[in-house]
């Protein structure tokens, strides 16, 4: 009787660890100046109060990750410069909430590395995350690049940038990457 529940145990565990999956974000900073990163969700435009991060990041080299559901919509990770211990009184990139931005990062106005669970079909590779770099409507505070781990990258370091590499204009579809859940994501400020 308890080998038949200890497997029925470890079936059930087994079950649960396949629907619970996560891609990664893994920060660095190459940046002269230290950095605080804000992770939030807005999907759709509406801020989720209740999903929120942050990292600091030292200069030259300062690191960081953070684990996301792989099903989630709306995650968005951007740069903050000059804050104070507390997250508040940024010189850029500031949000409401201070360190932990409720907010979703909709005041922010810099640009964002957006993620986001999709089902695109079986002919175009199913369950995926959508990603891409997006200032529309804002100012570059901190020039990036984001690469999958199948090396897919994109780089944006100015307002400026190839619609192909960051959303200028909120119609720039060819800013659009996807990758397979559990992906890992290494965003890099100032590349």
């Amino acid at each position: 009787m308890l080998r038949l529940s200890f497997s029925l145990l470890l079936t059930v565990l087994a079950a649960l660890s396949s629907t619970c999956s996560a891609f990664t974000l893994n920060f660095v900073n190459r940046c002269p100046q230290p950095l605080l990163v804000g992770v939030a969700r807005a999907p759709n435009g509406q801020p989720d109060p209740n999903y929120h991060e942050a990292r600091e990041l030292g200069a030259n080299g300062g690191t960081g990750s953070v684990g996301v559901d792989d099903h989630l919509t709306g995650v968005r990770a951007w740069p903050r410069t000059g804050c104070k211990a507390d997250g508040t009184g940024c010189q850029t990139g500031g949000c409401v909430g201070g360190r932990l931005c409720t907010d979703g990062g909709l005041q922010a106005a810099v640009q964002y590395a957006e993620f986001g669970y999709g089902d695109f079909g079986t002919q175009y590779g199913g369950e995926r995350i959508a990603w891409d770099l997006s200032h529309v409507d804002s100012s570059i505070n901190v020039g990036q690049s984001i690469t999958d781990n199948k090396g897919q990258t994109v780089v944006c370091k100015s307002v400026s940038c190839d619609p192909s590499q960051s959303y200028n204009q909120p119609y720039d579809s060819e800013a659009d990457r996807n990758s397979p859940l559990g992906t890992t994501f290494t965003i890099t400020y100032c590349p």
